[in-house]
């Protein structure tokens, strides 16, 4: 993780930032965990990159080396606002231009199958059809009987 405190101390310095104004909007004591951090001897936990993305006005994409918004080959501006809208989202479609036709619909398939699972989709409620009894005729016992036998048979 030595490369995100570089890209930190970089975006830091390219905004006039001291280490003392990042750990006050990080909330840290000191500006030594922010020195510590930069030059590579403390890690960050996952969830304090997006915090550093904000105070740093950037992407966690960016700190994380994902991107590098200084290439040559940056992203386009569509890409840019997807990047800042959610930075998954934008991942997926950059490794999806590089697929072809085929590749892209294993790439729909595998995510249309991933929503309709709860384990990534905890949002994902499944949908249980369930018989019942018909209520447009009159049952009677005799077809109350038939439908229990068809159902108590074991090779049905």
């Amino acid at each position: 993780m030595p490369d995100i405190g570089k890209r930190i101390r970089k975006r830091r310095e390219e905004l006039k930032m001291t280490q003392e104004e990042l750990a006050e909007k990080l909330h840290y004591k000191s500006k030594t965990t922010i020195a510590k951090i930069e030059n590579g001897t403390n890690d960050i936990v996952q969830s304090k990159v997006v915090e550093f993305a904000k105070a740093l006005k950037t992407s966690p994409a960016y700190l994380m080396g994902w991107i590098d918004l200084a290439e040559k080959n940056k992203p386009t501006k569509d890409e840019l606002a997807l990047f800042k809208a959610n930075t998954y989202e934008a991942l997926v479609v950059k490794e999806m231009k590089k697929l072809n036709r085929t590749g892209k619909i294993k790439l729909l398939d595998n995510a249309q199958e991933m929503v309709c699972n709860p384990l990534y989709n905890p949002d994902y409620k499944t949908e249980l059809n369930a018989a019942h009894e018909r209520t447009d005729v009159k049952i009677t016992d005799e077809m109350k009987r038939h439908d229990d036998d068809i159902m108590d048979d074991d090779d049905f």
